[in-house]
């Protein structure tokens, strides 16, 4: 019995010893397997590190590699920004020298060289008023009761057949107003005017001023031949005599408003007919229709 027992307590020694060896053997090289160390490449050599260790690594350097990309893309749009800022710098210098010259030149400043306004008649205007040649041939055409074939630009702006409503504005200076207007930028109210899709554009032109305001219009929409929205045609408004016809038409303008309140109504259309412009009546009772 008590070598029996030997043999045994021998037995389960064996055992234990079998399982610790293979406890050893297998599980924990396979727990240091997994921290075990490789080597990472570097500009100063080989340096060891765990594999998690190289994974944060890693981790960190795409993170800074995207910061600096990003930064540099901010830098890339920035550049960009102040570029555009200086091209749109220099086109507010280039808009402020033309309003410059226009405030100190008159409507003069924008008449151009050898230019023609309205239906083809050089508009020519000095400094102190209209050119009078091109006035003086005028007051010849309407004395010899010329009839040149006409337009009727102005007709179809003011009656569309479509039967849509059309819309005018009128610019007339105030009684006695004969200075010079620095505040009102005429170029861009010019290019308002047409952007704003009106049909006609009416201006009294019995001032000297209002003469010079009529020719800065007329240029300005001279320019615009050939875009769209295209030229606003203009009808020159007050005329009293045929010598404001004949300015009328020098001016470039492309019609003549006629009040049949007036004793020479039939004077004045004859009159603008004989120049070539578009005449607008206006009347006030049935009796002058």
């Amino acid at each position: 019995g008590k070598m029996h027992n030997q043999a045994l307590f021998a037995a389960l020694c064996l055992c234990a010893a079998t399982v610790v060896q293979s406890f050893h053997a297998g599980i924990i090289p396979a727990a240091l397997q997994k921290t075990q160390r490789v080597p990472l490449l570097r500009r100063g050599g080989v340096s060891v590190r765990t594999k998690a260790t190289s994974i944060l690594r890693m981790a960190a350097f795409d993170a800074a590699a995207a910061k600096e990309r990003g930064m540099q893309r901010e830098q890339a749009l920035e550049e960009k920004k102040r570029a555009r800022e200086l091209r749109e710098r220099g086109q507010r210098a280039v808009e402020r020298e033309k309003d410059r010259d226009l405030v100190m030149g008159g409507g003069a400043a924008y008449i151009a060289k050898g230019g023609k306004g309205g239906l083809g008649v050089d508009v020519i205007l000095a400094s102190t008023g209209l050119d009078e040649a091109s006035v003086a041939k005028n007051m010849e055409l309407i004395a010899s009761g010329a009839s040149p074939k006409l337009s009727n630009k102005v007709a179809k702006c003011l009656k569309k057949n479509s039967g849509q409503m059309s819309v005018a504005l009128e610019y007339k200076r105030a009684v006695g107003d004969e200075e010079e207007v620095y505040h009102v930028d005429f170029r861009r109210y010019s290019v308002k005017v047409r952007e704003s899709k009106l049909d006609v554009l009416f201006i009294d032109t019995t001032s000297p001023m209002g003469m010079q305001d009529c020719a800065s219009f007329v240029a300005e929409q001279a320019s615009a031949k050939g875009s769209f929205p295209g030229p606003v045609p203009i009808v020159s408004t007050g005329a009293k005599t045929t010598l404001d016809v004949a300015q009328a038409k020098a001016l470039g303008c492309q019609g003549i408003m006629v009040g049949f309140s007036g004793e020479n109504a039939e004077e004045l259309v004859k009159a603008g007919l004989s120049v070539g412009l578009e005449v607008v009546a206006l009347v006030a009772t049935v009796a002058q229709v």
